[in-house]
């Protein structure tokens, strides 16, 4: 596509029927400003690795189960309902309906008392870390580290430049700040608010460094602080 000067143009479109009618009545403008944020610099999306403690998949299988429970005791309770008042003085019916009502109530009871003896014996079986003698302390809940991305930027001289710094891990919102900001070059700034880096530089050619460290909303707070390269070429 030519490079087109700022201003204000008619963009004319075709089609068929009344989407053709459309276009040729309601033709849409398409406005060029000057200036605006540049398209360089990308973020890269990280991809979540490892797999998961013998006591995150205890406490993750426990709490579906309850949740799918409860589920499954309001249908069986509901379906033994309809038995029941369309039972039409069917005592075999009617006798059917309260057998599914206490078989559900008995399940919901069995898995609450399992749950409740598991968290009795040992809370960590179903929440917190596994720690029975002769298999060593693993984390259950403890989250992975927060990973501050991209570690170097590259940008232009007299081009402005605007982007975000990425996290993966923890739990959003994130608090941003900027520990050593005057490592930043000339003209640029750190947003904490977003954690983006943006500004204009006329700053020879050169690397600048700058930290920045995040924190996120979890409890216990992750946090992370990272050292990052601005590059600055013609």
């Amino acid at each position: 596509m030519p490079d087109l000067p700022v201003g204000i143009y008619k963009v004319r479109g075709f089609g068929w029927g009344d989407y053709a009618d459309e276009m040729a009545v309601n033709q849409p403008e398409l406005t060029i400003k000057e200036g605006g944020d540049d398209f360089t610099g990308t973020v890269p999306i990280g991809v979540p690795t490892g797999y998961q403690s013998l006591g995150e998949l205890i406490t993750f299988i426990f709490a579906w189960s309850l949740r799918l429970l409860g589920i499954t005791v309001f249908v069986m309770i509901f379906y033994a309902g309809v038995l029941w008042m369309t039972a039409a003085g069917n005592t075999g019916q009617v006798g059917e309906a309260k057998k599914r009502m206490t078989n559900a109530v008995l399940g919901a009871i069995l898995l609450l008392s399992a749950y409740l003896i598991l968290y009795t014996v040992n809370p960590d079986l179903v929440g917190g870390t596994w720690t029975l003698p002769g298999i060593g302390t693993t984390p259950t809940n403890q989250q992975s580290a927060l990973t501050v991305s991209p570690t170097v930027i590259n940008i232009k001289r007299d081009v402005y430049f605007s982007q975000n710094l990425s996290v993966l891990g923890g739990k959003a919102p994130y608090d941003w700040t900027s520990t050593d900001g005057s490592g930043l070059p000339g003209g640029f700034s750190f947003d904490s608010d977003i954690g983006r880096v943006y500004g204009s530089t006329q700053e020879n050619p050169g690397t600048f460094t700058f930290t920045a460290t995040v924190k996120d909303a979890s409890s216990p707070q992750l946090s992370a602080t990272q050292q990052i390269q601005v590059i600055v070429g013609n």
